[in-house]
């Protein structure tokens, strides 16, 4: 197709979470966004959990392409000047739903506490070792993984297991939800999902990129409700949408978790790279090339990306935050009062640092004595623990709102430099960190990454780039489409860069980190009621079960030993 606009060919790209969605338009000449219309979705008023409605996601993706492509009309865009759809979405969202009737069978759910007692049961069956399938997976075990909340439904949804005994049920995340959808769904709908969200699952080899008969048998999870997994960067189907028409046929060209996303926009295409992606949830993630590292501090062994389906793939290690934007949410809605939040805080969940650049940065560290340790969903960074809960220390009745929410964004600096000192010690002979790329919405905030240089002791590069997690499926797009190469990405895609360096002692920062440390400590022992030195020995990235391992050597040495001195005085 030729392109008549003066703007040439574009490429939209549907990014999905679970509370929103939003169809950004590209340029794919400029990388420019020429629109963009977003959709908040809302939680269902009746759970107690975080659910959400999929059939309402679903519309919300709709409208969203639906009013986009009419801004284009409005801007005198042809809408038929797009020429690929590709799908970012946050990974490990469940999803079940009848494949003959369209028929949703669970909420909409990322994190949820009632898949506790079902992680408790399979660490009983494994002897509590968690990290019992990493070496397959790459995985340690925890309630954000499909695999665990696909076994909890069958067990406690009627619905699930009735559907997968008729064969009448697919899982997928996002991405096949949303796909199967796009492409007809009951009619002519495919069930395909790629490598990234794949990884996230429990379910996938990581080395044959292919579902582990093993890994579903150990959960019992039948591999027909499975989507057929795909590279990141190749055609998925059609977009078959009854009712429209001006977009009608464009090829799905791109599906990639968000994350991910960000580490292609980010241009970190090599290994080494290291990017942290920052939105209501955070990621640190580094790209390690053809080389699947399994870790020893408690980072996710994963994809990274996988742009083609004859092309190599690229594994990274990640580090997750699993509350960190939500938590400053949570504190400003919940906690503080409206009236002096208000006052002193934009209402934007990255405007709420005001005032701490440079030396205010330097005196907010020094005299804020707060500790908050945002395990509100159970804990992610430094390590997978579904069991510890939210802690705050220091509280005194000078305390100010300020101060609290200060503590919050310092918790997501702690957190991202746990990560940062976790990849070193994983890839010990690699080139050492000296600087991390940031992206994402909450890197907007420029008092906040002057914060993080800070405290993790590195330069924060802030690339100017808007939507880094659209740009990088843009680009996967593209290049299934071969418009588009990476080597004319990386030569006309290198944005102008904010560079931040840290400004205060390391002494400082170390100090207020090793005070973090101790509430973090405080926190795990009083939710985790295990003795104090298993739970240093947690933190220090020790298997607490490997100090009984390591004394049968010295045991059986000197039950050896006695044996053959009893035998020797008995022998003439």
């Amino acid at each position: 197709m030729n392109s008549t606009s003066k703007f040439g060919k574009l490429i939209g790209v549907l990014d999905v979470s679970n509370s929103f969605c939003k169809f950004l338009v590209y340029a794919v000449k400029n990388r420019e966004i020429l629109t963009c219309h977003e959709i908040s979705i809302n939680k269902i008023e009746s759970s107690d959990e975080d659910e959400y409605d999929p059939i309402e996601l679903w519309n919300a993706v709709q409208e969203a392409m639906r009013v986009a492509t009419e801004n284009l009309v409005i801007l005198e865009i042809e809408p038929s000047d797009i020429v690929a759809i590709g799908i970012t979405n946050q990974r490990e969202t469940t999803i079940l739903w009848n494949k003959r009737s369209g028929e949703v069978l669970n909420p909409l759910c990322s994190s949820d506490n009632r898949l506790n007692k079902i992680l408790e049961k399979i660490l009983l069956r494994t002897k509590n070792k968690k990290n019992y399938l990493r070496s397959v997976c790459g995985l340690p075990f925890d309630v954000c993984f499909s695999a665990i909340k696909i076994k909890w439904l069958m067990e406690n949804n009627k619905a699930v297991q009735d559907s997968i005994d008729r064969n009448e049920c697919y899982f997928g995340n996002l991405d096949s939800w949303i796909l199967w959808n796009l492409t007809g769904g009951i009619v002519s709908g495919v069930h395909r999902s790629d490598v990234t969200n794949c990884s996230r699952t429990m379910l996938m080899n990581l080395e044959s990129l292919e579902w582990d008969k093993r890994l579903c048998k150990f959960f019992d999870i039948p591999m027909n409700i499975l989507p057929q997994i795909r590279s990141c960067s190749e055609i998925y189907g059609y977009v078959n949408i009854q009712g429209s028409t001006v977009l009608e046929g464009v090829p799905i060209a791109s599906v990639i978790g968000n994350n991910n996303s960000a580490l292609v926009g980010q241009i970190c295409l090599k290994a080494a790279k290291v990017e942290c992606h920052m939105e209501e949830d955070c990621s640190v993630m580094i790209n390690t090339g053809q080389e699947i590292i399994y870790s020893d501090n408690d980072l996710l062994s994963t994809v990274g990306f996988q742009l083609g389906p004859n092309e190599k793939v690229h594994y990274a290690l990640e580090g997750f935050i699993g509350s960190s934007c939500s938590a400053i949410n949570w504190l400003k809605s919940s906690i503080l009062s409206s009236t002096e939040s208000n006052n002193n805080h934009n209402s934007s969940p990255v405007s709420t640092f005001h005032g701490m650049r440079n030396g205010n940065c330097f005196k907010s560290l020094q005299e804020n004595d707060l500790a908050f340790v945002p395990a509100l969903k159970g804990l992610c960074a430094p390590k997978f623990l579904y069991q510890a809960k939210g802690f705050l220390s220091g509280l005194t009745i000078n305390t100010t709102s300020q101060q609290l929410l200060t503590a919050a964004k310092e918790s997501i600096c702690f957190q991202t430099k746990t990560i940062v000192d976790s990849i070193k010690k994983d890839c010990k002979t690699w080139p050492a960190i000296s600087s991390l790329i940031v992206g994402g919405e909450f890197s907007e905030n420029v008092d906040f990454l002057q914060l993080l240089a800070n405290i993790c002791s590195v330069t924060i590069e802030r690339p100017q780039v808007s939507a880094p997690t659209g740009l990088g499926c843009m680009l996967s797009a593209a290049l299934t489409m071969k418009i588009l190469s990476l080597d004319e990405f990386k030569t006309t895609c290198v944005p102008p860069v904010d560079n931040f360096y840290p400004t205060i002692n390391l002494d400082v920062s170390e100090e207020k980190y090793m005070k973090w440390l101790t509430a973090l400590k405080t926190s795990i022992q009083a939710n985790h009621q295990s003795p104090r030195d298993e739970v240093n020995s947690l933190l220090e990235g020790k298997d607490a079960t490997k100090f009984i391992m390591n004394s049968i050597p010295g045991c059986l040495f000197l039950f050896s030993s006695y044996v053959i001195y009893v035998l020797s005085q008995q022998w003439p």
